[in-house]
């Protein structure tokens, strides 16, 4: 009992205690509203960039709470603080609930929804701006003391009135007045619901939902206060406790109510009333017209401003825009002065000179972050901040933007790494660039040509379009989504799984934001590491004292490091390139330095970019028009890679030259470039040596394209003792792309790529059945002349030709027992003989010269089957005639299963041969 009783006196004491603490702050609650001092914002040389002096010059005018819209007061209360009229101060029940969903997430008493306005309201004016900013139990106790004694001091208007006059709505808005003209050019009085929803909003994160930046987030904010002023207590309505002198006209305990009202499509209808609108008003109109507006920042004079807004935005959502008033803070950033300037300079130069050459391009964006440690050290928003007409206040750097071919870096990254079943790709790994039909979608190269087969190496490098969709087929859509988030890439618009956009996220269908682009890319210069990018270094009070210093930024390997390098090592390797890039300007740099870059080109050149690193920096820039119209024939080799190498110089001027160095897990391995496997003794002569990772190796020789197998002539299956009379070797290719065997049989220079090894078309995927013994199969033999017959005058050809679908059967010949080259067919009859020992034809050898010869006998079924029979035959007439010239060989290969034979084309050798009728 003694114990309770003191733990209840020490409790009351600490509480009296406080409260004399904030007294006078708590008494003077109107007067600390206004109490500001000058913030500074600086850049890595400690020049200033920016002040910020009191918001209340043209930024805020304190309007009371009657001539406030009452929708904005419905939905403030809705969002913030459901049971403001009625609470303390605090709420027991928000605090409990906020409590356990924070400790679930292992962060005590730190999330949102513990705080009401009045809490808000004390935090912002009453504690001390380190105190207010700490995350801890006892502020949170604090602030419950303080907040209970604003209650006790101050009506619930007043609250509400100094709390609205005070709140940050972003964009240097101070209070709804300067939020109403900001957003919409109108009075806080006029705000309708769906605006009031809307600016309501904003404050729980002014840069979050920073509708400049990132609309579209401000817009699902605005939703959700649509939905929670629909759901307020259980009746979507709030009666105000003053009288409204508005437009409204809504008198005291009147209550206000939204209506929400579900569709069958999905979509949401809203609707009002007020006392003197008793019948539902629909929000169709007034709602399309927020999510159809475009919005704007105001005009500053800041040096840098796009970066300088950046670190604005980012002060704001960790410590609140009163505290940094009250603070006067010193907030020392990473950005450096000459990068930023020769960026800026060469976004206008490079601008200037499309210009002149007519091509419609008027705005431009950059990034530069260093890989190794993330410090933002450039950052131009736009090409002309204050140039309306290119909507230069709007930052490119954090706007979504088609990517074009920037994108594939991280598809084929996604494909190198084993998925769940050990699958992979590597750098030598054969894309065929051919023809492909998707379901319906047929990729083009940029070239309006395909290129045949080619290593990942070399798709990636040359940024061909048609391997980038199969290596995405390959990985698939969720993998490089999941690879994509991880490397800090963001999707403003929905990410590709959401948004079901298919292959065509290869070619950079699906937007994605600069900012985070160069960040991704950053990561893979740094071997796998990201490294959260950062532009505050430290900040210091007003009277010198450190309150933050960046600590160092160790960063997370979200990749395997050789991974990473495996696409780094492409992207630097310029001969990679050359087929599409040619060599040296823009893309690479002086003095050998060695560099890794990427270019991308979205559909009618809307967006051209950039990007690439070296170990010291990454630096990305894309090129475009604010109004998303085309610059057609534009490309980001010619747009945006002159931007990108004068940053790079200027960069880099005077810092010595480092090269990637490979981590442990990459290995070398001489591959066979036919197939990207170990080679097979088929690929003799065609192989090189390339990078792999040694989990991830290539695939053995016996995985090699070429395949000699035991095969049946007739049926192509796998020869076995049912079809061992009619087998042979013959060398097909495995290739895993269908679409490739219709450019290697139908394509010239795909008939060439097989000439060069040795091959003809047609050729076909290896057989894997074996021959049916109760399949029908052909009966085709030679009865006369014997084997190895010694023949003279004219002799008869007699024999037996069936099979099954059969077409015809030919009779050739060819110089010598081992001949390269058959005649052209000399007999070509349609007839079956059925009957053993029948007339197939006749030969007069006297017009031959003596010596060895060998006759074939081919049978064609309608299909292009066959199945042929090779006697030998010395020719030894006692009358020689004349000598005639000797054919010339030529080498007739097996044909294919399905397709015709065609006839070996030879000099004229016209022997006297008599076709036998058929007996009628």
């Amino acid at each position: 009992m003694a114990l309770t009783l003191l733990v209840l006196l020490l409790m009351i004491g600490y509480y009296l205690y406080k409260v004399d603490q904030y007294a006078e702050a708590v008494s003077s609650l109107h007067e600390s509203a206004s109490d500001f001092e000058t913030t500074l914002i600086l850049n890595a040389q400690g020049a200033t960039l920016a002040e910020f002096n009191n918001p209340d010059t043209g930024q805020r005018k304190v309007v009371p709470l009657n001539q406030i819209s009452p929708w904005l007061i419905h939905a403030t209360v809705s969002t913030e603080n459901e049971t403001f009229y009625s609470d303390p101060g605090f709420s027991v029940f928000a605090i409990v609930r906020a409590a356990y969903n924070n400790l679930r997430a292992g962060d005590v008493l730190s999330g949102p929804g513990a705080s009401t306005i009045t809490q808000q309201l004390a935090r912002a004016l009453v504690l001390e701006t380190e105190f207010a900013s700490q995350r801890t139990a006892e502020r949170k106790i604090v602030e419950i003391i303080v907040a209970s004694e604003i209650k006790r001091k101050y009506t619930k208007n007043e609250i509400l009135e100094i709390y609205l006059n005070e709140i940050f709505y972003g964009n240097f808005a101070y209070g709804i007045e300067a939020a109403a003209q900001t957003y919409f050019d109108k009075p806080a009085s006029n705000l309708n619901p769906i605006e009031a929803a809307f600016l309501a909003g904003l404050p729980q994160s002014p840069a979050t939902y920073d509708p400049v930046v990132n609309r579209e987030a401000a817009i699902r904010r605005m939703h959700t206060v649509l939905r929670l002023m629909s759901e307020a207590n259980g009746t979507g309505c709030i009666a105000i406790q003053h009288d409204d002198t508005t437009q409204w006209g809504v008198p005291s305990s009147g209550a206000l109510c939204v209506i929400a009202r579900p569709q069958p499509n999905g979509t949401t209808l809203y609707y009002y009333t007020t006392p003197n609108t008793p019948e539902p008003q629909e929000l169709s109109l007034e709602l399309a017209l927020v999510e159809t507006k475009t919005f704007t920042p105001p005009a500053n004079q800041f040096l840098h401003p796009h970066f300088v807004n950046y670190v604005w935005q980012q002060l704001e959502d960790t410590y609140g825009p009163q505290a940094i008033y009250s603070a006067g803070y010193r907030v020392y950033t990473t950005l450096d002065e000459n990068i930023q300037s020769a960026a800026e300079r060469a976004i206008a130069s490079q601008l200037g000179e499309l210009a002149a050459r007519g091509i419609n391009a008027r705005n431009a964006s950059a990034v530069v972050i260093n890989p190794k440690n993330g410090a933002v050290l450039a950052m131009v928003g736009s090409a002309d901040y204050n140039n309306k007409d290119i909507d230069g206040q709007v930052n490119i750097a954090f706007t979504a933007q088609q990517p074009g071919s920037a994108i594939k870096p991280f598809v084929y990254l996604t494909a190198f790494m084993p998925d769940e079943q050990g699958r992979y790709l590597t750098p030598a790994s054969v894309l065929w660039d051919v023809r492909t039909d998707f379901n319906g979608y047929v990729p083009v190269n940029y070239d309006q040509q395909y290129h045949g087969p080619k290593t990942a190496r070399e798709a990636l490098g040359n940024s061909l379009n048609v391997p980038a969709v199969k290596v995405l087929e390959y990985a698939g859509l969720l993998r490089f989504t999941e690879t994509a988030t991880r490397f800090g890439i963001r999707f403003p618009l929905g990410n590709p799984v959401e948004r079901n956009a298919g292959l065509p996220t290869a070619l950079g269908a699906v937007e994605v934001r600069l900012f985070d682009l160069v960040a991704a890319y950053a990561a893979l210069g740094n071997n796998g590491v990201r490294v959260e990018p950062f532009s505050i270094v430290y900040i210091e009070d007003s009277k010198g004292n450190e309150i933050y210093r960046a600590s160092g930024q160790t960063g997370e390997q979200i990749v395997p490091p050789e991974y990473a390098y495996l696409v780094t090592n492409i992207l630097s390797d310029g001969a990679a390139r050359a087929e599409e890039f040619g060599r040296g300007w823009p893309l690479e740099l002086q003095g050998g330095r060695t560099v890794a870059a990427k270019t991308g080109t979205s559909n009618d050149s809307r967006d051209v970019w950039t990007i690439g690193y070296t170990p010291q920096y990454a630096v990305g820039v894309w090129v475009g028009n604010s109004d998303n119209s085309p610059m057609t024939g534009l490309t980001g080799y010619y747009g945006a890679a002159p931007i990108w190498n004068e940053i790079m110089e200027a960069a880099h001027a005077g810092l010595a030259v480092e090269s990637f160095q490979p981590p442990p897990g990459v290995v070398q391995a001489e591959v066979c470039r036919d197939s990207g496997t170990v080679p097979s003794p088929q690929c003799a002569g065609r192989t090189y040596v390339e990078i792999f990772a040694s989990s991830a190796p290539p695939p053995g020789p016996d995985q090699d394209i070429y395949r000699s197998l035991y095969v049946d002539t007739f049926t192509q299956k796998l020869a076995n003792d049912a079809c061992a009379g009619e087998a042979e070797y013959r060398t097909f290719l495995a290739i895993g792309d269908r679409w490739a065997y219709d450019w290697l049989n139908n394509d010239p220079a795909g008939n060439a790529w097989l000439a060069q090894r040795g091959l003809q078309a047609p050729v076909m995927p290896p057989p894997t059945e074996y021959c049916n013994p109760a399949e029908p199969r052909p009966y085709v033999v030679i009865a006369a002349p014997g084997q190895d017959a010694t023949v003279e005058g004219v002799i008869q050809v007699l024999g037996t030709v069936t099979m099954p679908n059969f077409s015809r059967y030919e009779i050739r010949y060819g110089l010598g027992h081992s001949p390269t080259a058959f005649s052209e067919p000399l007999i070509v009859d349609p007839q079956e003989r059925r009957e053993p020992n029948a007339l197939l034809g006749q030969l007069d050898t006297r017009v031959l010269q003596n010596g060895p010869y060998t006759l074939r006998l081919v049978a064609i079924d309608q299909y292009g089957r066959f199945v042929r029979r090779d006697i030998r035959i010395n020719v030894n007439n006692q009358a020689a005639p004349p000598p005639m010239p000797t054919p010339a060989p030529t080498l007739t290969l097996p044909f294919a299963e399905g397709f015709m034979p065609s006839p070996t084309l030879a000099p004229t050798l016209t022997p006297t041969w008599t076709l036998t009728p058929t007996p009628g």
